[in-house]
């Protein structure tokens, strides 16, 4: 009878399994610096997506507060046609001697008493009528709010931002354009 030879099991050695072990570190480090680094843009983008939504909303609801106004009562504007704080009226009728207008209303930037990072001064713009505020765009910077009279247009430019709860900052600016009636 003969006999077959045993097949050899091959082990590994002692410094096979040392130098496996010392590499296991660098792989579980690089690994989880990728996994950190996802998570931090997943936040800035998140910070990022929610600014530009919260500027998208405060142009629009400027815009359409600018809507209607009749562009001869447009006040406060500078010799280059420039207001952080403008005023304005709406015709509301007319009579014999020409339009009738409601009583004065303004745009303006506010200061908010909110601590937040990285934005020196934030704030809001309210739309002021009849002695009574409403704020209409939110989380607007100092300096983040002014239009512009170009013609018979109005370009209102606004900046933004967003702080996540992470702490991640986001800052955006914009701007819309409402052609404005006489």
């Amino acid at each position: 009878m003969k006999t077959t030879p045993r097949s050899r099991v091959r082990g590994y050695t002692l410094i096979e399994v040392l130098l496996a072990a010392a590499f296991i570190p660098f792989l579980v480090t690089a690994v989880a610096k990728v996994v950190s680094s996802s998570g931090g843009l997943a936040e800035e983008s998140r910070a990022e997506l929610h600014a530009h939504e919260e500027l998208r909303k405060n142009l629009e609801s400027v815009a359409n507060v600018v809507r209607t106004v009749d562009i001869d009562t447009l006040d406060g504007f500078d010799d280059n046609g420039i207001a952080s704080a403008p005023s304005f009226s709406r015709v509301v009728g007319a009579d014999v001697e020409g339009r009738v207008y409601a009583g004065s209303e303004q745009l303006l930037w506010l200061s908010i008493p909110d601590d937040v990072d990285g934005v020196q001064h934030p704030g809001v713009v309210v739309h002021r009528k009849g002695g009574t505020d409403r704020v209409i765009a939110r989380h607007v910077p100092l300096g983040g709010f002014r239009c512009e009279l170009e013609a018979g247009t109005l370009v209102i430019r606004m900046s933004s931002y967003y702080l996540t709860s992470s702490k991640k900052l986001a800052q955006v600016s914009a701007e819309t354009s409402v052609a404005l009636r006489n």
